[in-house]
């Protein structure tokens, strides 16, 4: 959550490092990308992708995708009732709260055009963590386009075939 101090993405990503854990990345540009963290700066993030050591600024990444947990669900501990909202992003952080107490299944839509359906496990200023079929995905805020349901909504209406 935003304002508990949490840092999801930086304990995310040197997590990755420590464990060596292989990554997937998907890029603004839907390029897509595996590798192992070997830095995580504040604005860019270095993986060794076969052999080579490719430095990658973070606005170019959408979301990553580790092979295993990184984050487990006791992580995100914070009840989204006891995180104080502050003004600077209030209705921001009162829309992903309500997804994080509901466990709504969300869509979110990149820039990029791709789309991840998941359930919020937590958020901070520039990330989000989704946990989704495939397991725990880090979405960075600046690739997506759109959240919203995650499922079809039935519009009652027959087909007019």
């Amino acid at each position: 959550m935003n304002d508990t101090g949490l840092k999801i993405e930086e304990i995310f990503l040197s997590r990755a490092a420590e464990k060596a854990t292989p990554l997937r990345l998907l890029l603004s540009n839907r390029e897509k990308l595996s590798g192992i963290v070997t830095f995580a700066g504040r604005y860019d993030l270095s993986i060794d992708f076969g052999g080579n050591i490719v430095t990658l600024p973070k606005k170019e990444i959408a979301s990553v995708t580790p092979e295993s947990e990184l984050l487990e669900p006791s992580f995100f501990g914070t009840t989204p009732e006891t995180v104080p909202v502050t003004s600077r992003s209030r209705v921001q952080d009162e829309f992903l709260n309500r997804y994080i107490k509901e466990k709504t299944l969300a869509l979110f839509s990149f820039n990029s055009g791709d789309e991840i359906r998941g359930v919020v496990e937590g958020y901070d200023g520039f990330t989000i963590s989704v946990r989704t079929g495939r397991g725990q995905v880090l979405l960075y805020k600046h690739g997506i386009c759109s959240i919203g349901p995650g499922y079809r909504r039935h519009s009652g209406k027959e087909d007019a075939r």
